[in-house]
């Protein structure tokens, strides 16, 4: 059985050069229990945004700007056990963050809640 290892990661169908770690919250609903003096009452639902973090190589070709500016993009996420997840109109949440001494940039995306492709 294939256990996840790595994912390439898209934005409008280019893909980006990013490193090892990358994480994937799907999004959907976040559900909160209610509870009254003396029992559990139910639950409460509330919507929840998917999100997507992941490191980046920063090349001669990077453009942090353009990453910053990005929304209403498609996020997607293909995992090497064949799962796909499609994020629509996603958009970065902050601007990268970089470190000049390792040459890596920081992205933070949030996004539809992911939908996962089945084949």
């Amino acid at each position: 059985m294939k256990v996840m290892g790595k994912a390439l990661i898209k934005t409008n169908g280019r893909v980006l050069d990013t490193l090892p770690g990358a994480t994937l919250d799907i999004g959907g609903v976040t559900r909160e229990t209610v509870t009254g003096d003396n029992r559990v009452i139910g639950q409460k639902s509330m919507p929840r945004p998917s999100k997507i973090e992941f490191e980046i190589a920063v090349t001669g070709q990077t453009s942090l700007a353009e990453i910053a500016r990005w929304e209403d993009v498609v996020v997607t996420v293909e995992a090497d056990t064949g799962q796909t997840w499609v994020v629509p109109s996603a958009w970065t949440t902050e601007p990268p963050t970089t470190t000049t001494s390792d040459g890596k940039a920081k992205v933070v995306m949030e996004g539809m809640p992911a939908e996962e492709m089945t084949s």
